[in-house]
C-alpha cells in the first residue's frame, strides 16, 4: 500500500469577491494499492458527478458550497482509489453494496467517512 496524492485533481472555484478562478489541491487518499491506473480518471469523474448530482437532487441550490464540492472530490477520489486496486478499467469499481458497507447509507455518515479517508488540503 502507498498513499495516492490526489493533488493532480484540481478544484476550480470562483471567488465572489475578486471574480477570479482559483486552483487548489483536492486532498490525499491514503493506503491505496495501485495495480493498474487504466480508467482511474473516468472512475474519479463518475464518482464526482454521482455525488454532485445526488447532492443537488436533494437541495434546491443552483450552485454547490465549498464543502459539497470537497465531498464530491473526496467521493470521486474514493471511487478512483477502489478502481486502482485491480486490473482493467472496471474490475474493482465499487458497487452500491461496497459503498454501503464502507461509507454508510445516509449523506451525513458518507460525508464523515469520506472526510476521514481523504485528508483535504486547507488553503
Amino acid at each position: 500500500d502507498r498513499d495516492l496524492i490526489v493533488q493532480q485533481i484540481l478544484q476550480i472555484g470562483r471567488s465572489k469577491e475578486e471574480n477570479e478562478f482559483r486552483i487548489r489541491p483536492g486532498g490525499i487518499l491514503h493506503g491505496v494499492n495501485v495495480v493498474d491506473t487504466t480508467g482511474a480518471g473516468d472512475a474519479f469523474i463518475g464518482g464526482y458527478l454521482l455525488n454532485d448530482v445526488t447532492q443537488r437532487s436533494s437541495s434546491l441550490q443552483s450552485s454547490a458550497t465549498r464543502e459539497e464540492i470537497d465531498l464530491s472530490l473526496g467521493f470521486g477520489a474514493w471511487v478512483a482509489g477502489k478502481k486502482l486496486a485491480g486490473p482493467g478499467a472496471r474490475s474493482t469499481l465499487p458497487t452500491a453494496e461496497d459503498m454501503q458497507n464502507e461509507l454508510g447509507m445516509d449523506q451525513e455518515t458518507v460525508s464523515q467517512k469520506i472526510f476521514k479517508l481523504i485528508k483535504l488540503q486547507q488553503d
